[in-house]
């Protein structure tokens, strides 16, 4: 999930909203890939089955969780539950301040590591397959600023991820798949920091284990409108990103990326120039409202999200590669549940039109698939079942 810099978010919601540029790519029959001999598309032409369809379980290792907690906070019951409302994978961020050891970057956290070999082997007897994503970086964080600024870091990320995929290597390569890193962003005196970090550490991984599915992506926030600017010489990994578009609705009211955002609350989806008046008005700020009126003028809706999606297709298609988008939401508190599920249900089924696997963002946080009765000890799961509907669950 994005956590944008003030000095940022106004360029980014402004380039998030322009209309896309896709030609004939309206339409949600997929368009027939092909993938070179010996690719990843070759081997899964209609997809990684266990992918298609998943869940985040986002602070259960995340950068700020209490270890205390490692141990209790998903236990078989919640796999099971997951299980049965139809998702196929979860997604594990691991933020690297809990798992990796700088001193000794060979050797991870024993504590969390025993723990997280614990929930991964839940999960795995649950059915479910489990994307690894160690490197879930919250923020400007310590291991993303030295990996993209201090050469001598590299070799350090580097046995850390053999140690990770050492762990795992004994898991199905079906059911095990290794995500090199969440939502790169640091800023560098070297532009292109990020794919030369990523080429080794994807190399550091298959020399520990060579079978399994790595999923890379761009920098920018993983955003997909940076990976359609790569051109993909690896053809043997799943090519990810994020979708948050428009982000004045998926993040309305949260004040965290900035100030003006705690201003948007009640946007309606699909948007209009005319149904967004009411929320504008009530805004209570200058910019906090443009943001509001210009969302109104892009008119928001499942034509658009299908078109704008189907950019990646495009890119995926002429590219012989598969793609993934594992991180999508709508933040849920000042947001009425109509517009947000479908919204959600729209992004949906503009994923599954062009095939592409899906994980939505997230379990039971603020962006949250469940409530709780209890929230304060997180018992008494609560399905929304519109939501679950336009999941296609």
């Amino acid at each position: 999930m994005r956590l944008l810099s003030i000095a940022v978010v106004a360029v980014f919601l402004l380039s998030r909203c322009q209309s896309p540029e896709v030609g004939s790519q309206t339409g949600s029959t997929q368009s027939a890939r092909v993938g070179a001999p010996g690719t990843l598309l070759a081997q899964y032409p209609n997809g990684i089955p266990a992918l298609k369809k998943g869940i985040n379980l986002s602070s259960w290792f995340g950068s700020g969780a209490s270890p205390s907690q490692f141990t209790t906070r998903f236990t078989s019951t919640a796999f099971g539950q997951i299980k049965a409302q139809g998702f196929l994978h979860v997604r594990i961020p691991i933020g690297p301040n809990q798992l990796f050891q700088e001193a000794t970057p060979g050797i991870l956290n024993p504590a969390t590591q025993a723990a997280l070999n614990t929930g991964v082997n839940g999960l795995l007897a649950a059915g479910l397959a489990v994307i690894i994503d160690p490197i879930h970086a919250s923020g400007d964080s310590d291991f993303e600023q030295k990996l993209a600024n201090d050469p001598t870091f590299l070799p350090k990320a580097q046995a850390y991820w053999r140690a990770v995929a050492a762990n795992f290597s004994g898991k199905p390569n079906t059911q095990v798949f290794f995500e090199v890193m969440n939502e790169p962003h640091m800023a560098s005196t070297n532009p292109a920091w990020y794919r030369t970090a990523q080429d080794s550490l994807i190399s550091a991984i298959r020399s520990v284990t060579p079978n399994h599915v790595i999923i890379a992506t761009a920098p920018d926030w993983s955003s997909m409108d940076a990976l359609l600017t790569v051109t993909p010489t690896d053809k043997n990994v799943l090519w990810n990103f994020h979708y948050y578009s428009p982000m004045v609705f998926t993040h309305q009211g949260a004040n965290w990326i900035t100030p003006t955002f705690g201003y948007i609350k009640n946007l309606p989806y699909p948007s209009t120039p005319t149904n967004v008046q009411s929320a504008a008005n009530a805004a209570g700020d200058a910019t906090a409202k443009q943001w509001i009126l210009y969302y109104g003028t892009e008119n928001w809706n499942a034509a658009k999200i299908m078109t704008d999606v189907g950019r990646i297709n495009t890119w995926a298609t002429n590219n012989g590669v598969l793609v993934s988008c594992n991180e999508f939401g709508v933040y849920k508190t000042y947001v009425s549940n109509t517009p947000r599920c479908a919204y959600l249900g729209d992004v949906r089924k503009a994923l599954e039109a062009y095939q592409i696997a899906w994980t939505m963002w997230e379990y039971d946080e603020g962006f949250g698939y469940i409530s709780y009765k209890n929230a304060n000890n997180r018992t008494g799961v609560q399905i929304n079942t519109t939501l679950k509907t336009a999941l296609g669950l």
